[in-house]
């Protein structure tokens, strides 16, 4: 194996040989004692046959012992990789030398708004550039090519679920129970106690419940993302998964952007339950209402549709000679006061403005019988979600059920995913 050498000849410094940690290294005051001062060196590393870490430190100690004698180094000639790792340590030097303790100056006013407008800008680039990152990485992810590993998302879905649990029972409990005591005074005027179950139930149902996990997941889950982020990247371990060639947004983020947002929604009817329990509380101890009025009062008045807007299905059809009946979904919306809709055909636009007018947050699609416009699929804040009776991708299409039993599968499952115009995928 080539030994390691630094070759100085008219004013270039070749690197040849094997630079590997456990090959003897020139010295680079050696190598620079026959130049004289101000004189200008190209380094070059053409013949290299291989390289680490080593070459790396000879480098470093090359940089400092030229810049003691003055003597300029220039790198373009080495290979991209070698610059890149050369360019980080000359940032991180010119971060630390930044670092003084002198008071700084106070700009004019005009100029401080200047400064201000040109930050939101830099910052806005960056988010925007973070978005995009984002987006590349959930369509590596889609396509199988991402880095991201399964025990990183079983880690931050533990984190942002079950560990938040605690604090998200006590704020959500603690919240019905305030909240059905505060509204239990007037209600004591005019007899009407019991309604206190629709008191707790719409106001923690409808908009308490979501606002309070988004602040604590903010306040604790996003905060701690950040300062362990923070923490990474003032050791320089980012930098260190960066020299390795590690991805950090499928490493970092993807997994913690997954966590959360399959960990949210979960969370939210969690602290529904919790805060439904509270608000039982105080109508148990305080208004001498019992636990099962309680529960009949909630279930009257808290509608099914505080939840759902409104439910989607085919039009009725005639069945045994020809008698129309309504399907299984429709009987259970009409029996639990949703609104039914059944549009001749999901692709017209009176369909399309109908959805509109529900003014969805989520869609959800069970085996509805027609190909949804991608239009359709837009319309939800968060997109639509199609339930399918099988593991996908291997049963796509009608009758996933009869497919798994004619083949005689062992195991089968339902598959939860995002909607995208093609027939069962997402």
């Amino acid at each position: 194996m080539p030994q390691p050498q630094a070759i100085l000849r008219e004013g270039e410094l070749a690197l040849t040989g094997n630079w590997r940690r456990d090959q003897v290294r020139p010295d680079p005051r050696t190598v620079l004692q026959a130049l004289p001062r101000h004189a200008s060196l190209l380094l070059k590393a053409g013949d290299l046959e291989g390289w680490d870490s080593t070459l790396l430190v000879f480098l470093e100690r090359l940089r400092q012992e030229a810049a003691a004698r003055e003597v300029a180094l220039e790198t373009g000639a080495l290979p991209e990789g070698l610059r890149t790792l050369l360019e980080m340590g000359e940032r991180g030097r010119a971060a630390s030398h930044r670092q003084e303790d002198t008071p700084p100056q106070e700009a004019p006013f005009l100029a401080q708004w200047g400064f201000f407008a040109l930050g939101l800008w830099h910052t806005l680039l960056e988010v925007l550039q973070f978005l995009g990152e984002l987006l590349f990485a959930l369509g590596r992810l889609a396509t199988l090519r991402s880095a991201m590993r399964p025990q990183d998302l079983r880690r931050q879905l533990y984190a942002c679920g079950p560990a938040a649990l605690p604090i998200i029972a006590l704020i959500s409990f603690l919240m019905g129970l305030v909240l059905a005591f505060v509204g239990s005074i007037p209600l004591k005027w005019f007899q009407a106690q019991p309604y206190v179950a629709s008191l707790v139930g719409i106001g923690m149902l409808r908009l308490m419940s979501p606002v309070m996990v988004g602040i604590v997941m903010a306040g604790r889950t996003a905060a701690a993302y950040a300062a362990e982020l923070g923490t990474m990247k003032a050791n320089e371990e980012l930098d260190a998964f960066q020299t390795q060639g590690v991805p950090l947004m499928d490493f970092l983020v993807l997994p913690r952007f997954l966590a959360m947002s399959l960990m949210l929604p979960l969370l939210c009817l969690f602290a529904d339950l919790v805060s439904i329990l509270g608000g039982m509380l105080v109508a148990v101890m305080d208004l001498g209402l019992t636990p099962h009025a309680y529960w009949n009062t909630l279930v009257t008045t808290t509608r099914t549709n505080d939840l759902v807007v409104g439910v989607l299905t085919q039009p009725d059809k005639p069945r045994n000679r020809n008698k129309v009946t309504y399907s299984p979904v429709k009987e259970c919306a009409l029996a639990h006061g949703i609104p039914v809709y059944q549009p001749l055909t999901a692709k017209d636009a009176e369909t399309q403005a109908l959805v509109e007018s529900l003014h969805p947050e989520l869609t959800v699609v069970v085996a509805y019988g027609q190909i949804l416009p991608q239009k359709l699929l837009d319309v939800p804040k968060f997109g639509s979600v199609n339930v399918h009776a099988s593991l996908l991708p291997k049963y796509r299409g009608a009758a996933p059920i009869q497919w798994a039993v004619l083949d005689g599968e062992a195991e089968t499952g339902v598959s939860l995913m995002y909607m995208t115009r093609r027939l069962d995928a997402g």
